[in-house]
């Protein structure tokens, strides 16, 4: 079983900045952060990407580039909490110990949750802004050529 003084479930904002405050003023600390994706979203400004303001990179960067020094970045998800035990299990199977516990898992978009949404994202003027994918395909639908382009919005029927 591994031993992290903190352990910080979710490399979002919310788990990138407690991590940093806690590795900035706690020297020695053992932090770490279990988070599995590689790249990190900015989901607050894909709506300007939607929009045109902002081209679809900008709100896109590689996770190793925000873990904070003096953070261990565990790329595994979280499968089960035991905080009686103060304890966790991960995606593979690891066994992990903690004094303190942080939860930010942040946001998961379930595409599943309207019916037939999956099949019609990206079509006949189906959208949506909560991935990465999603904002930039309705930005170039709109014909937008990140330099100030206007796309007009309009509900039928």
């Amino acid at each position: 079983m591994s031993y992290h003084q903190v352990v910080i479930v979710g490399g979002g904002m919310a788990g990138l900045a407690v991590a940093d405050r806690l590795v900035k003023e706690s020297a020695g600390l053992q932090v770490a952060i279990f988070e599995p994706s590689v790249k990190h979203d900015y989901q607050h400004i894909w709506l300007m990407v939607a929009g045109g303001v902002i081209e679809p990179k900008a709100a896109r960067r590689d996770k190793a580039t925000l873990i904070p020094a003096g953070a261990t970045w565990i790329q595994d998800s979280v499968e089960a909490f035991y905080p009686g035990y103060n304890s966790l299990v991960t995606a593979v199977g690891q066994n992990i110990s903690y004094e303190y516990l942080v939860v930010a898992p942040g946001m998961q978009v379930n595409w599943d949750g309207v019916v037939s949404l999956r099949e019609t994202i990206g079509k006949d003027g189906v959208w949506s802004i909560y991935s990465h994918e999603t904002a930039a395909s309705h930005g170039s639908s709109c014909g937008h050529s990140y330099r100030g382009s206007r796309c007009s919005l309009s509900r039928q029927g």
